[in-house]
């Protein structure tokens, strides 16, 4: 199978959510992962080995998957292209200091960070990609020069999402031309929020759902979900953030004057009201 779709990211800005909701489709086929980091990661391997990941979706009206780095990589959008140029890309965007500051706290949750590294003025020092990911007009006018906006190319911003959760992914069916009546069984859940775990090995075998449908014994982490023992296991493992990671009004300022003019661009490009983000 050829996918027709594809969510380019960006990170910490609802893809989780949204991939969810097209998965629960009837019409949507998505890949094995949730990312497969083809165009970026595994070009190398060649088409065959990216189309295996969609074996299981003869039949379907659209197929796809979901790789956040699509977004920051230089040689994607030529790739995608040139794979298949009537492809239909989703990105979704968020206030770029909301989403550097999420990012921080996924950091801490997976454990990427620790001692003055969890003081986020820190961390923003520590790791460039926080602001670099956020700058998004110079990624989105990469992939807009292949892909034109509205026809090939839909953004979605997270706040509207957060607000308006069933047009949102109702807006996102029409883009791909399927039913957008129908009401994913997600679209009202948070989804990936940042947690932090008193056991990591615990939490990699909850998140190692994978693994255990491979040996055979699936079944096992399904009967978990339907009788809510894995939330109840997931919901004990979790301890509060510490308040050291907290991002404050004069770091919101800083950042607001890094990610003013590339806000103003990507309005302009948008054609949309992104002045909130500047607030």
């Amino acid at each position: 199978m050829k996918p027709n779709f594809i969510g380019i990211g960006g990170q910490r800005c609802g893809t989780t959510w949204l991939s969810s909701c097209l998965r629960d489709h009837p019409e949507v086929c998505n890949s094995k992962r949730k990312e497969e980091h083809f165009f970026d990661h595994y070009y190398h391997k060649g088409y065959e080995s990216y189309e295996r990941s969609f074996e299981s979706c003869s039949g379907s009206k659209v197929v796809g998957e979901f790789s956040t780095s699509y977004l920051y990589d230089y040689n994607a959008p030529k790739r995608v292209y040139r794979y298949n140029p009537d492809m239909k890309i989703i990105v979704c965007l968020r206030n770029p200091i909301e989403r550097a500051y999420s990012q921080h706290l996924w950091h801490i949750s997976l454990g990427y960070v620790s001692g003055k590294n969890l003081q986020f003025e820190n961390a923003l020092e520590n790791n460039p990609m926080y602001i670099e990911q956020g700058l998004y007009y110079e990624h989105l006018k990469a992939w807009s020069g292949y892909f034109p906006l509205s026809s090939r190319l839909l953004v979605l911003i997270f706040e509207e999402m957060l607000r308006d959760p069933l047009p949102s992914i109702q807006s996102v069916y029409r883009f791909l031309e399927i039913d957008p009546c129908f009401i994913p069984d997600n679209v009202n859940r948070r989804i990936n929020k940042a947690v932090l775990p008193k056991s990591r090995k615990l939490e990699r075998l909850i998140h190692g759902s994978q693994i255990l449908r491979t040996i055979g014994v699936g079944y096992l982490i399904d009967f978990a979900k339907s009788v809510g023992i894995k939330k109840a296991i997931q919901h004990l493992n979790y301890k509060d953030l510490p308040n050291v990671c907290e991002l404050n009004n004069q770091t919101r300022k800083k950042l607001q004057k890094i990610f003013c003019d590339d806000n103003r661009e990507l309005a302009n490009l948008l054609n949309k009201d992104l002045s909130s983000w500047n607030e």
